[in-house]
């Protein structure tokens, strides 16, 4: 024995010694201390302590658990170098404790699992196959296999996903033995972690070294579990399994919702999952359940279901409202990032769902909901960035709330919405308002008296909004960016603005301080006191200029002020160009410039502008003239030389080459300049102070002026016509500015103005130069205002220069074309307005320019020279027309110069018709009573001036009054309006009957005017002028209408209304539509061929006579008309029917008596169905509610629409009027010539009407019957298969309307032989089944010896569509042959059974006929009788199958027979026979009987 020990196995025994002294005193010392020693020593002695280790675990049964311990804080040192043999050992071991069931404690067990899953760390695979071993040799599901496995997922999440497959398909074999409550939550265990696995292993796809796997295999492996899981486990009452379930079915449904065919199963359980918030669960598992259900939802796009998002948004609001118990810390910040999950998934939604909630008066919920805003604003979301305005809206609604937390939650919000720097359009001026009313509110509760909390939290609240407030840009560039701009955008942050300016002053300058406090609320006030539809923009925009400049006054300080403009000149970059914003801050550095003292800096910011505006761009032209403009308040004299030097410089530029300068005048840069230097001038003229003026607007204003115009009226050194519109607009706004500005100095009277003379000239010139025959620019009516202001000047103008002046501008304005006809030259809709606008201003031009020449010289006798170099005899009408409604203005002084005016047209007028003296004294009376107040007195004295006018007015121009006068109705103002009303009225009453000629003309003027005249009282003038003339002419009038496009404008409709509404005209009207119609009738005999009328169009001028009809008789006061007229009136309108059925709408005529326009040119819409309008308003006005009502309930107008049902329609038609008593002689007289007509519409229409009409009485007692009977013999053979049809059909309806003539021998025959020869028609199966249906009637009148020898081929023929693929012709055939049944009695009953039996098999078969309407033969008890009768008699044959056949037979026809119509059975017979049958000798035979038997007796067949 070798006594020697080596040095390795000294070392292992002092480990072993060491390790077991250190377990032995587990007890005594720290374990966690001694587990980390025996760790140390693991470090270079791993194997000998896993020895040691593994040696106590086998022998020890009392501290197995803290061995285990040691055991995993020494394998978390291993770097894998452990020997297989060891590591089998070590797996082997833990193994079996995990999967022990007697001795092992769960302590024991849960430590061996962690063991293993340490292990698992560096030898992953071993631990893995003994799992996936004892997994599928598993009999029983074992608890801690399944916590194992799950923990292994949680730890090493993608080095499971190779075992994915084998260990689903093994858990899933032993899933319907997981019955304990311990093993399912077990079972959950491992499908929530291995989902996460697959989750995680899904998101990291490109990252991990594992094979491609197809992610199919996941979901499909994944789903059995979910499908089982969900449909068997969610009703389990055990708290902590529900809570294991919850935990699963978040990862299980965020992984199946990656696949679009499962949503629906994955929103399923999601009811269940919020259901769980109420119970006694820790909640938290399930907010992170939805979370990632949200997180695959968001991330992929996936959108919830409405309802799902509505209730997941209700349970998570709830939660966070909810006071029953407080929320753990992780479950408040789950709550709030499934919110933030569902504000990127559907903002919108999320967002209306919060603001309801907002809408809640309670404390709790709009806490939360504001909460959650706050949260979703500072999540700063591309989702929700853009919606922010519609959050900010819905915080807006509980401003309002006087709640402390609500207020509070508020400002929290608005402190998160401010710094998120996301406000565009989010209303920020409104939340600083509502800071500052805040704190206002606060500090006004802080000086009463309150309880302790109350002052907690209105300090608080004031804290919140004076920290809010600082964070806030005061600086000049904050402020004048806000007040530039209208007070109302953003929904109004004016006063915030305002508001902000006065809480901060001090941050400002400490010297505006008390005038702030003094001149900010007016401007509030202001401000509140309006609408954005109210203020005045010039007044408000003058306010806040005037604020400026007393708030730099009051600072005073030169550098200050400086400042300020150098602030704001660096400001506009950042603005858009054009914008209020901008302009405004062009004013506001003009403002500042002209306090600022020190013109160094003034002068150096003028030039600035000067060289550095781009005079190309409009924006930046206006806004250097502002600048000098309001500069020039305070320095006059530095502006005017800084714009003197400026344009000497320019003048001194050279553009060398002749080329170059063209270039230069094309390009128009320099006329740009000049243009802008021109208006900047006149604009100092109204800016300067009024006492330096004078001495400066001749040479440095006036003269500036003119010689930049001539500059710019030079090409290439050359002067030339000045034809540039903008360069001629300059100069007349120039003109105007200059002269208003002088005419505001205190010396104006006294004040010759040397350049009036010259000034004149170019604008008259201007005027001359205008074209006469349309009407585009500004340039005429601005160039008459010019020189009204500028006339008023010193040195006053003789009256042959004001008569100069005035008669340019009437040669300006009069020669126009019509305003309707420059309307129509306008390519669009915006043109034409433009073009009217300038029309009116024109005329409101000249109107004033008389006013002001007037005030010089206000005589009669200059007035009638005035117009007597007018040529007024031809502009007599139009003249009137435009200046009469003036006699109503509101100015007393327009209502004088309005009666001086026609009096003087009037006596020119009446030179050549000797005007009395009686009409001049009756206009000197008229002319004081127009001095009244009162608008009725004036209406009236202008109504007796319109009869004297009358008396003297040429009917030839007429046209041209009526067009002056609707021209001017809508521009005018609305006492004025009426007096045009009034006066058209007038002259055309009283001159009506001169004026015969112009009465199309003059509809086509008032129905132009129509559709832009729309306010009430104005359109009633239109009507009431159509009525008159229509009273003068009505056949004209209804022949212009008549002319117009179809189908009907409002307008039009509205006209023929006005006629129907006239109890004078209404009848004559409808007499003269009537005959309208009738015409083409009248026509139809020259007709050679049919193609020549069955034309596409509908005839244009019938139809629209038609629809006039309807709109007249939808008018009339009372049913009277109608009713006298419907003899005439409906056949007509049928006839219109008929003839329009299946046309198209007619083309548009161009015609000289009406005017079309542009937009509705091309026709739509139905004749036929406008036609049936017509006659539905004639039968409704004619009849009764109960007679409309039964024709829309039958749909009978829509059958009469469309050509395939029109002869149905009418039938229906002719029965409801019949019954109402409304079909008379005289109307059937007037529809039987269209039986004849070549139209074949026609002839259906009136065939139908008749067959119709043959059910009824009237035929046969009116003496028609024998007319009509032969009308339909003819018809009856008719070309067209649906004339046939009806003629047949009325045939038959002779048995409804004169039942005894159908059994005379002669009708009989007649009838018989037309109806049966029908039934040969091979080109119409209708015609055959309304055969059927005639001769069914007709048969059931007769008997057996009445039909003759017809009967044969009756019978022969009716069998030929047993089988026809008609269903309900084989129906009809059906129901015939049971009648010819009935009727057989003795001489036709052989031929008739004999014919039954060759259909025996054909009927038997129909009994079951797929349609129903024809397997209803088994209610025909005549038939089913005869094959029964027939079936019986083969019980007795000789042959053993016939005798079983014909008993099935008997028992089928038993079993398809209703016993209410088998009177004719005899069972007790049948029952013997059938008895007798169970006793043959053949065994079939006796079945059959014997089941028949069975049959009846259990009530199968023949029931009761």
């Amino acid at each position: 024995m070798n006594t020697f020990v080596s040095e390795q196995e000294v070392t292992d025994r002092g480990v072993y010694n060491e390790v077991v002294s250190l377990l032995a005193n587990m007890d005594e010392q720290d374990k966690g201390k001694i587990a980390l020693r025996i760790a140390c020593i693991a470090e270079t002695k791993l194997a000998s302590v896993m020895a040691v280790l593994l040696e106590k675990l086998e022998q020890d049964e009392q501290d197995r658990v803290d061995i285990y311990c040691v055991l995993e804080k020494v394998l978390q040192q291993d770097t894998g170098a452990l020997e297989s043999s060891l590591l089998n050992e070590i797996i082997t071991l833990v193994s079996d404790d995990i999967r022990e069931t007697q001795e092992a404690t769960n302590e024991l067990k849960v430590a061996a699992s962690n063991t293993l899953v340490t292990l698992a760390r560096c030898y992953f695979y071993e631990v893995m196959s003994e799992l996936q071993c004892h997994l599928q040799l598993l009999e029983e599901p074992e608890e801690y296999i399944f916590i194992t496995l799950g923990n292994l997922s949680s730890a090493y999440a993608l080095k499971c996903i190779p075992y994915v497959g084998r260990t689903l398909n093994a858990m899933f074999s032993m899933l319907e033995s997981v019955k304990d409550s311990r093993l399912r939550q077990a079972f959950c265990g491992v499908l929530e972690k291995w989902s996460r696995a697959i989750n995680l292993f899904l998101t990291t796809w490109g990252k991990n070294t594992f094979p491609s796997m197809g992610t199919l295999r996941f979901f499909d492996r994944i789903l059995p579990f979910y499908c089982y899981v969900t449909s068997n486990w969610l009703k389990c009452e055990e708290l902590q399994l529900k809570q294991a379930i919850i935990k699963a079915l978040g990862p299980m449904m965020s992984l199946l919702l990656h696949k679009e065919e499962y949503h629906d199963l994955v929103f399923e359980p999601i009811s269940w999952l919020l259901e769980q918030y109420k119970e006694d669960i820790d909640v938290f598992h399930v907010t992170k359940s939805l979370s990632q259900l949200l997180e695959v939802s968001c991330e992929y796009e996936i959108p919830l279901p409405k309802e799902k998002f509505q209730a997941i948004c209700s349970a998570l609001h709830n939660q966070i409202c909810s006071q029953a118990k407080p929320l753990s810390t992780e479950n408040h910040a789950e709550l709030f990032n499934c919110v933030v999950l569902l504000a990127r998934s559907s903002p919108d939604d999320l967002i209306a769902f919060l603001h309801s909630q907002l809408e809640i008066e309670n404390e709790a919920v709009r806490v939360a909901s504001l909460n959650l805003l706050s949260t979703i604003v500072g999540a700063n979301l591309p989702e929700t960035r853009v919606k922010n305005f519609l959050i900010v809206k819905a915080v807006k609604s509980t401003f309002s709330d006087q709640n402390a937390k609500v207020r509070k939650a508020v400002l929290h919000f608005i402190r998160k919405l401010l710094s998120s720097g996301s406000v565009e359009n989010c209303a920020e001026w409104d939340m600083v308002a509502y800071v500052f009313r805040e704190f206002s509110v606060s500090t006004s509760k802080l000086g009463t008296t309150l309880l302790t909390q109350a002052i907690e939290e209105e300090s608080t609240i004031q804290t919140l909004c004076i920290d809010i407030l600082q964070c806030l840009d005061t600086s000049v560039s904050g402020m004048t960016q806000v007040v530039a701009s209208s007070p109302y955008e953003g929904e109004g942050h004016g006063c915030a603005a305002l508001q902000l300016l006065e809480a901060l002053h001090h941050n400002i300058h400490e010297a505006v301080g008390e005038m702030w406090v003094l001149n900010i609320p007016p401007l509030l006030q202001y401000i509140e006191g309006n609408t954005e539809n109210s203020l005045d923009h010039e007044r408000w925009e003058h306010m806040l200029l005037q604020f400026l400049r007393t708030s730099l006054e009051m600072i005073g300080d030169s550098a200050w002020s400086s400042q300020i403009s150098l602030e704001l000149s660096q400001q506009m970059a950042g603005y858009a160009s054009p914008s209020k914003e901008k302009s405004f801050l062009y004013k506001a550095l003009g403002t500042s410039l002209a306090v600022c003292q020190d013109l160094v800096h003034v002068k150096t910011q003028i030039n600035t502008f000067l060289t550095t505006t781009n005079y190309m761009e409009d924006p930046e032209r206006e806004g250097v003239i502002s600048i000098l403009a309001l500069s020039a308040e305070s320095h006059l004299d530095l502006t005017l030389n800084a714009l003197q030097e400026f344009g000497a410089a320019m003048s001194k530029v050279k553009i060398s080459g002749f080329i170059g300068r063209l270039k230069d005048y094309h390009r128009g840069k320099r006329g740009k300049t000049r243009s802008t230097l021109m208006l900047t001038y006149s604009n100092v003229a109204v800016h300067a102070p009024k006492d330096q003026l004078l001495s400066r607007v001749e040479a440095d204003i006036t003269g500036n002026i003119l010689h930049h115009y001539r500059a710019s009226c030079q090409v290439l050194g050359i002067t030339v016509t000045n034809k540039d519109m903008y360069l001629k607009l300059t100069l007349i706004q120039n003109v105007t500015e200059i002269s208003c500005a002088i005419l505001e100095t205190r010396d104006s009277q006294e004040f010759e103005f040397s350049y009036k003379q010259e000034l004149l000239g170019y604008i008259l010139d201007f005027v001359k130069k205008e074209p006469l025959d349309s009407l585009a620019s500004p340039v005429r009516y601005k160039a008459i205002l010019a020189i009204g202001h500028l006339s008023k000047l010193k040195p006053s103008l003789t009256l042959e220069e004001n008569r100069e002046l005035l008669d340019e501008c009437f040669k300006s304005l009069f020669p126009l074309p019509p305003l309707e006809k420059m309307k129509e030259e306008g390519e669009t809709a915006k043109d034409a307005l433009h073009i009217q606008s300038l029309y009116v201003r024109s005329l409101e031009a000249l109107g004033k320019l008389m006013k002001t020449l007037l005030e010089e010289e206000p005589t009669a006798d200059w007035f009638q020279e005035m117009f007597e170099t007018q040529e007024t005899f031809n502009r007599f009408g139009s003249l009137i027309g435009l200046i009469a409604p003036y006699s109503c203005d509101s100015l007393a002084t327009s209502r004088q110069w309005a009666v001086d005016c026609i009096s003087c047209l009037l006596c020119i007028q009446g030179q050549s018709m000797n005007l009395g003296s009686a009409a001049e004294e009756e206009l000197k009376c008229l002319r004081e009573a127009l001095t009244a107040p009162d608008p009725e007195a004036l209406f009236q004295a202008s109504s007796k001036m319109a009869r004297v006018v009358s008396e003297y007015f040429p009917a030839e121009q007429a046209t041209d009054f009526i067009k002056a006068t609707l021209g001017g109705m809508l521009s005018a103002s609305p006492t004025c309006a009426t007096a045009a009303g009034l006066w058209m009225k007038i002259i055309l009453k009283e001159c009506g009957d001169a004026m015969l000629d112009k009465v199309p003309d003059i509809l086509v003027i008032i129905y132009s005017h129509m559709s832009t005249i729309q306010e009430g009282s104005l359109r009633q003038f239109l009507v009431e002028a159509v009525s008159i003339l229509a009273h003068r002419d009505l056949e004209t009038v209804i022949s212009s209408l008549l002319g117009e496009h179809l189908p009907m404008d409002s307008d039009i409709t509205e006209l023929w209304r006005s006629l129907g509404g006239d109890p004078l005209l209404a009848t004559q009207v409808l007499k003269i539509l009537i005959n309208k119609i009738k015409t083409p009738t009248r026509q139809e005999g020259r007709i050679t061929s049919e193609t020549e009328i069955d034309r596409d169009l509908a005839a244009a001028e019938p139809l629209s006579a038609t629809c006039a009809i309807s709109e007249v008789v939808s008018a009339l006061q009372s049913s009277k008309a109608v009713q006298e007229l419907l003899p005439e009136l409906f056949p007509v309108l049928l006839q219109q029917v008929s003839r329009t059925l299946g046309q198209e709408m007619p083309l548009p005529r161009i015609s000289s008596g009406m005017l079309f326009r542009e937009d509705l040119q091309h026709t739509e819409g139905d004749p036929c169905r406008l036609s049936i309008q017509a006659l539905e308003a004639v039968l409704f006005k004619a009849g009764n509610e109960r007679l409309g009502r039964a024709l829309r309930e039958q749909r009978t107008w829509s059958l009469l629409e469309n050509p395939k049902t029109h002869h149905e329609g009418v039938c229906l038609l002719v029965s409801v009027l019949l019954r109402s008593g409304l079909i008379t002689p005289e109307i059937l007289q007037s529809l039987l010539p269209w039986v004849n007509s070549p139209t074949e519409n026609l002839r259906v229409t009136s065939t139908a009407f008749l067959a119709q009409l043959m059910s009824d009485s009237m035929l046969r007692e009116k003496k028609f019957l024998k007319s009509v009977l032969s009308i339909l013999e003819e018809r009856s053979h008719d070309r067209n298969s649906i004339v046939r049809q009806m003629a047949v059909r009325g045939l038959g309806n002779l048995v409804y309307g004169a039942p005894e003539k159908v059994k005379k021998y002669k009708y009989k025959k007649f009838l018989l032989d037309i109806l049966i020869g029908a039934l040969h028609d091979i080109f119409s199966s209708e015609v055959i089944g309304e055969s059927m249906k005639a001769l069914a009637k007709v048969l059931k009148e007769l008997k057996e010896k009445d039909i003759g020898s017809s009967f044969k081929d009756l019978t022969q023929q009716i069998r030929t569509y047993f089988d026809d693929v008609d269903d309900a012709l084989r129906s009809m055939a059906f129901v015939l042959f049971g009648i010819l049944a009935r009727l057989t009695k003795r001489k036709w009953k052989t031929y008739f059974a004999d014919q039954v039996k060759k259909s025996w098999v054909t009927l038997l078969l129909h009994l079951q006929d797929p349609n129903p309407e024809v397997s209803m033969v088994k209610n025909n008890a005549e038939l089913l009788e005869k094959l029964y009768q027939i079936t019986i008699t083969y019980f007795y044959s000789s042959w053993e199958e016939i005798r079983a056949v014909a008993a099935n037979l008997a028992g089928i026809i038993l079993e398809h027979t209703d016993r209410q119509r088998m009177k004719w059975l005899d069972l007790e017979y049948l029952l013997m026979s059938l008895q007798v049958l169970q006793k043959d000798p053949s065994p079939t035979v006796q079945l059959v009987a014997t089941e028949i038997i069975s049959d009846i007796s259990s009530g199968r067949v023949i029931g009761e």
